[in-house]
């Protein structure tokens, strides 16, 4: 693994108060928000995933858990703690002995129920299971179709929410810190639930995307090109985590509601999500996209300055407006260099491994590639078209110069970069009230 350059690091440290001061005040989310929201959603879900199990018998069979999911619950979100991604995790029964075949199009696969006529067969499991056959591409291959069950999901939660009381159009949740009203948004295979509340005469609105996802086992990880699972033999369980610590006492009224917390995942588990494939060969309603979120944050866990890097990056994407990148391909160059960077590395000081990292990120650009962390003969970025590319790479490379040269003059230029022109107003208020 590679060393910590002493000389980088005592280079950068003119950087150091200046990101030190732009994390804390622009880019970490507000604690008391993020406690009180992450409360809020654990009693909505528990409210509606209890509903959705009385209206519909196939999601109660196989309703194993949430993992709560996304960069809110990374440690990664940017802005404000409202938007959150919720995968709900099924399981199916091992009599049908499902088969996860690896397909031509890296990072996804085919889910085939190899023994679905024993379950028909079988009057009990029949009976249970009765409605999995309309969640099968066909009852030939016995092949899941991954739009049927985002349809079926969509069914579910709109027949839970319809068993509450509706107040101007909108569906009743009421939870201990009081009632919020909630809508359904649709927009393509996205299926987002919108809520809105007041806490203390502070309004509320939060943006909670739904994905019903299969969850299996270390037995069924892929092999082939497939990394092996990095972390099943490292980690102690405490660390295999999706917030599922109970929220603060102090955000609850007197009356505490009854609160259903799920169950922990193991480390060895992952799942697959029912994400579209854009011109897919042949049935593309038979891919299926694996999602290792639950090795992935370990993996990025205590990595002191790890992540406020990567929040750096994702808000000098937002700044320069480079809409291709994603997230999630951030975070994936970061994942490499857990790999090749010391422990000590991750917790020299924020100013080295934000320029170390940021420079990286400019070899990627240049090289046109940002390999995918569990199969990498996938090229993230292979759809970006080349001037889109270069005009990235140029801006990126012209932001490593114009720090690189005012270190000791003026390392505050590096705001032009992080923050938005009127974040950059607050912050230069805010320096001279301070002197």
């Amino acid at each position: 693994m590679a060393a910590i350059v002493e000389e980088d690091r005592r280079r950068y440290r003119p950087l150091e108060n200046v990101l030190n001061a732009i994390n804390k005040d622009f880019i970490q989310l507000s604690k008391t928000e993020v406690i009180r929201n992450n409360a809020i959603l654990r009693e909505l879900l528990s409210l509606l995933t209890g509903k959705m199990q009385k209206v519909d018998n196939l999601f109660k069979e196989m309703f194993s858990t949430v993992f709560y999911g996304g960069s809110f619950y990374d440690g990664l979100r940017v802005g404000t703690p409202d938007e959150f991604d919720l995968d709900l995790l099924l399981t199916l029964p091992k009599l049908v002995e499902p088969e996860l075949i690896l397909c031509n199009i890296p990072g996804y696969l085919q889910l085939k129920l190899n023994n679905y006529p024993a379950l028909q067969k079988d009057k009990s499991m029949a009976n249970r299971y009765k409605d999995l056959r309309k969640l099968l591409e066909d009852e030939k291959d016995y092949y899941l179709d991954n739009q049927k069950v985002r349809q079926w999901m969509e069914r579910v939660v709109t027949l839970a929410l319809n068993d509450f009381q509706k107040e101007n159009g909108k569906y009743v949740l009421d939870v201990s810190m009081g009632r919020f009203l909630a809508k359904i948004h649709k927009a393509g295979p996205a299926f987002t639930l919108k809520v809105t509340g007041q806490v203390k005469g502070e309004k509320i609105s939060l943006d909670i995307d739904l994905v019903p996802c299969f969850l299996f086992g270390k037995d069924k990880w892929p092999k082939s090109q497939f990394r092996p699972n990095p972390v099943a033999s490292k980690v102690k369980p405490k660390y295999v985590t999706y917030c599922e610590s109970q929220p603060p006492k102090r955000y609850y009224p007197k009356k505490r509601s009854n609160i259903y917390y799920y169950k922990k995942l193991k480390k060895t588990d992952f799942f697959i999500v029912p994400k579209p494939v854009k011109d897919a060969p042949g049935r593309s309603n038979r891919y299926w996209r694996l999602s290792f979120q639950q090795q992935e944050r370990i993996i990025i866990d205590n990595k002191n300055y790890l992540k406020p890097t990567i929040k750096f990056l994702k808000k000098m994407r937002d700044v320069s407006d480079h809409t291709c990148i994603a997230s999630y391909y951030i975070k994936t160059l970061v994942l490499w260099e857990t790999e090749k960077m010391c422990d000590a590395f991750w917790s020299s000081s924020i100013s080295y491994v934000f320029m170390t990292i940021l420079k990286k990120y400019y070899e990627c650009l240049r090289d046109k590639r940002i390999p995918y962390y569990w199969y990498k003969t996938n090229n993230l970025i292979q759809g970006v078209n080349d001037i889109t590319m270069q005009n990235m790479q140029n801006r990126i490379k012209y932001i490593i110069n114009d720090i690189e040269s005012h270190l000791q003059d003026d390392p505050s230029v590096v705001i032009k970069y992080l923050l938005t022109p009127m974040e950059q107003t607050q912050y230069r208020t805010s320096t001279l009230s301070l002197r």
